[in-house]
């Protein structure tokens, strides 16, 4: 990824797959991280034997809540797998039928995309987290994403989410952030 000139100031080059349509049907990882890393969502803590757990915070309620409402409103997609960290959300998504829209929105982004349905998500848990009394809630700009081909690397996906609470202490220690 490169820093480009626009306008004479620096943008960053996209991340997503180039030439890949992301309505296409199929396996998607993603991680959205809270801006500036803040640690909001939850903590994390041992139960009795042991096992790394997440104990959310009412921002993190909010943002299960509003992950679960989105693929209530978005028959098309499945949330398959996903771990609300402290500072960032790990989601592997579905989209098991073509959604057979083919309206773009501005010049990139069509809708019912990954990118339009993230950006839903993230702007609806936003509210939430909101109109609960954290008003200076915000998540980073961009996010993550790795389109997933095959039943091997879904498995793999799977098991990065299910370990990543114990896994918390060296994602803490990262100066660069998750995933990302």
């Amino acid at each position: 990824m490169t820093n480009d000139r626009f306008r004479d100031r620096y943008r960053i080059q996209s991340t997503r797959l180039p030439g890949w349509d992301y309505t296409t049907p199929g396996w998607y990882f993603v991680t959205v991280c809270v801006k500036n890393r803040e640690c909001r969502l939850g903590d994390v803590v041992s139960d009795r034997f042991g096992d790394a757990l997440i104990n959310l915070s009412l921002s993190g309620r909010a943002v299960l809540a509003e992950l679960m409402e989105t693929q209530v409103m978005r028959p098309y997609i499945a949330i398959d797998e996903y771990a609300i960290m402290p500072n960032h959300v790990h989601v592997l998504i579905e989209i098991h039928t073509d959604p057979k829209v083919d309206v773009t929105l501005g010049t990139q982004l069509k809708s019912d995309s990954l990118g339009v349905l993230i950006g839903a998500w993230k702007a609806k848990a936003t509210a939430r987290i909101r109109a609960g009394g954290d008003d200076t809630f915000a998540w980073q700009e961009r996010f993550y994403d790795a389109v997933i081909h095959d039943d091997a690397g879904i498995e793999r996906v799977r098991a990065y989410i299910r370990d990543n609470p114990k896994n918390w202490p060296a994602d803490r220690a990262k100066p660069s952030g998750v995933y990302m």
